[in-house]
């Protein structure tokens, strides 16, 4: 199963949905669609989707290339928003981009809206899905976290029906496609197949 994945992503026909479009998943949307994957994005924010589907970046501050660029995939088919999970039924990858803010009491990560992002996509998982987490995380939250609640929402379990790996963004404000293009990333799955479907 995991060969018929590593196959629809080197022929760019591996549906890709992604979770959270905002500094991180905006600009990731925008160029796998660039690079001619069919993209689907997901955001709570009805008000920001209906901006993005008319090729209007809603990121402020200066991003070069990147109003041009969205405007481009919006316009030429490739990237459409949406908030409803049940794109994700027909997604071949889904990676999640959602927020992982630090308490600044307890100084531990708020995985509120993963926690969320994670049940949504989960009620809606299907066998052979690639889920990777893109998200800034703690170690072994994976394990503790991540994994859980995708076997328990969907029913399914990782490394027989669906494969999870984990790829921290890297990206900063000003610089997004420029990072994306240009830093190098560190990988992991939870199985070696995995982590090699997500490189």
């Amino acid at each position: 199963m995991e060969s018929e994945l590593v196959k629809a992503i080197r022929g760019k026909t591996a549906k890709i949905v992604i979770i959270g479009l905002g500094y991180v998943g905006i600009p990731v949307a925008c160029m796998f669609a660039k690079a001619g994957f069919q993209v689907v994005g997901i955001r709570r924010d009805a008000e920001k989707i209906a901006l993005i589907n008319q090729g209007i970046c809603p990121i402020e501050g200066k991003e070069p290339g990147l109003p041009e660029l969205l405007a481009e995939v919006i316009r030429d088919g490739k990237l459409r928003a949406t908030t409803d999970y049940a794109e994700c039924q027909q997604a071949h990858i889904a990676l999640i981009a959602v927020e992982t803010p630090v308490d600044k009491t307890t100084k531990n990560p708020g995985y509120e809206a993963l926690r969320a992002t994670l049940q949504g996509l989960g009620q809606n998982l299907q066998p052979g899905t690639l889920v990777i987490i893109e998200s800034t995380i703690a170690p072994r939250t994976m394990e503790t976290v991540v994994k859980p609640i995708l076997e328990k929402e969907s029913g399914l379990k990782v490394n027989k029906d669906f494969y999870l790996a984990n790829c921290p963004e890297r990206v900063m404000p000003g610089k997004l496609l420029a990072n994306i293009e240009n830093c190098s990333r560190v990988v992991g799955g939870m199985s070696p197949e995995t982590a090699q479907a997500a490189v």
